[in-house]
């Protein structure tokens, strides 16, 4: 199994219990990111090698349209 160490950095704000705030790669590549699953998405656009004009994603949890997150 090959494997590497990669650094990421974030800024992390917590807004009502939602995390919002922007993550760098290594290379100084900026990610904004917006809610869990934005999260997710700019920590795997760093780690992937995605470039600083990669689509960015912002999304909110309550944002997911899933029947779990219905009331």
């Amino acid at each position: 199994m090959d494997r590497t160490t990669r650094r990421v950095s974030l800024e992390l704000r917590t807004e009502g219990g939602t995390p919002a705030g922007v993550a760098y790669g290594e290379e100084g590549v900026r990610r904004e990111f917006s809610g869990w699953l934005g999260l997710i998405t700019a920590l795997d656009a760093l780690l992937a090698g995605d470039g600083p004009h990669a689509p960015q994603t912002e999304m909110e949890d309550e944002d997911v349209d899933h029947p779990t997150h219905r009331a």
